[in-house]
């Protein structure tokens, strides 16, 4: 079967430069389910010298074309870091910015699953997409889209918050990627809350390095959170229903936000059938956002 697959692949990379649609589409859509799997099946893919052909399709002016070759990317990008910087060297990036505007959300879903797929490499990695001033599309997302949209938008922030630099999660606190996440917490999307969570005390926790490296009075991100609303919902989620969520709330508030643990052991709720624009001196190495690049 991996054998009668190889041998069509130069076929379908031929349809590729079809100027038939529904053709371009039905290729396209082939090479997104010959790209859905391991890093052997994504590298089969690279190896047919299409990734460039699948970045252009990006721009194509047919949304039948543009969702499957989205698709495809996406899926080349849960690959390894070497694949994925393979996207990234076809420019991929430029490609894929405008389509977080794009009036199918389907496909603006998509570009932000495929971007936090990127965003879960290196630091280089991530470095490419604050660079390529995709970022405040990015919040923006979560501000003003869909739930499902929100939620594939906070995996890209949250993986720079995780695998990021300091200099890197100083970068989105400029963006004001706080309030965004702050915005999220009162959620009733278990699964939105708790990537929200996690990445505010990842934000805090660069924010402490930060206090200790400058010799600061404090910890420059916990009043942001503050101002932006977040340490009166992360309080309140020291009563949610989910374990994971109070003891993620608790943790944040006792570790950045000096409240002493002995005297909030009784709010943890009890669980019934298991229900579970700041400067802080750091150089991002990113130009000057300009409003026009997607419009």
């Amino acid at each position: 079967r991996v054998h009668g697959v190889k041998i069509a692949l130069p076929t379908l990379t031929h349809l590729l430069f079809s100027n038939d649609i529904d053709v371009l589409a039905d290729a396209c859509w082939a090479f997104s389910y010959l790209s859905d799997g391991d890093t052997h099946k994504i590298q089969n893919i690279i190896d047919c010298h299409v990734v460039q052909r699948l970045v252009e399709l990006l721009s194509h002016v047919s949304p039948a074309v543009q969702a499957p070759s989205l698709r495809t990317i996406g899926n080349l990008a849960t690959g390894d870091q070497n694949q994925t910087q393979a996207l990234l060297d076809a420019g991929v990036l430029t490609a894929v910015g405008p389509l977080l505007g794009h009036p199918k959300k389907m496909i603006r879903k998509e570009a932000c699953w495929t971007l936090s797929n990127i965003t879960a490499g290196t630091e280089s990695q991530i470095q490419s997409v604050i660079s390529s001033n995709i970022i405040r599309h990015v919040i923006g997302s979560i501000q003003s889209g869909e739930i499902e949209i929100k939620k594939e938008a906070a995996w890209v922030l949250a993986n720079i918050t995780t695998g990021g630099s300091i200099d890197q999660t100083s970068y989105l606190v400029n963006e004001r990627v706080i309030p965004a996440f702050c915005s999220l917490l009162s959620s009733t999307d278990v699964s939105l809350v708790k990537v929200s969570l996690d990445s505010i005390g990842n934000i805090l926790d660069a924010g402490s390095k930060l206090e200790q490296y400058k010799s600061l009075d404090s910890n420059p991100f916990t009043e942001l959170v503050e101002a932006a609303g977040g340490l009166d919902e992360i309080e309140k989620l020291q009563n949610h229903s989910n374990k994971l969520i109070y003891e993620k709330a608790r943790m944040i508030l006792e570790r950045y936000c000096e409240v002493d643990g002995d005297e909030d052991v009784n709010l943890a709720p009890t669980i019934v059938n298991n229900v579970g624009q700041f400067q802080f001196g750091f150089n991002t190495n990113t130009t000057s956002f300009n409003p026009n690049t997607f419009s």
